[in-house]
């Protein structure tokens, strides 16, 4: 049995060390995958990163120029509410004229609220 024992310890290890050998190979491998793994989620990151800055970029250009429109436009709007004072004022100016001269009579009716002749058609 001497020689059994020593067989079967010897095939142990000769079996042993193939299998030690796939062990270490195969934990190789998982080392190389990883940081294969490793090295493609950093390129993602990156195309990500540079594709957000794009857009950012982007996206800040159109608000910028959406700001400058918005600036033209109330500039606009106040023009427009002043000269709209300054004909209501004439126009006041013009009916009180027409009364101190008794032509009331000849007056039109004054215009009504825009949007109220909106929701009526």
């Amino acid at each position: 049995m001497d020689w059994l024992s020593t067989a079967l310890a010897v095939f142990g290890l000769v079996g042993g060390g193939a299998g030690l050998a796939a062990v270490l190979r195969v934990r190789g491998e998982r080392d190389k995958l990883a940081g294969e793994a490793a090295k493609i989620k950093a390129e993602a990151a990156s195309i990500i990163e540079e594709t957000a800055a794009r857009m950012v970029t982007r996206y800040e250009a159109r608000v910028d120029e959406l700001e400058r429109k918005v600036i033209a436009a109330n500039r606009k709007i106040s023009r427009l509410e002043r000269q709209l004072r300054q004909w209501q004022e004439y126009a006041t100016g013009l009916v009180d004229l027409i009364r101190r001269h008794g032509l009331e009579s000849e007056l039109p009716d004054p215009p009504g609220d825009p949007d109220e002749q909106e929701e009526r058609r």
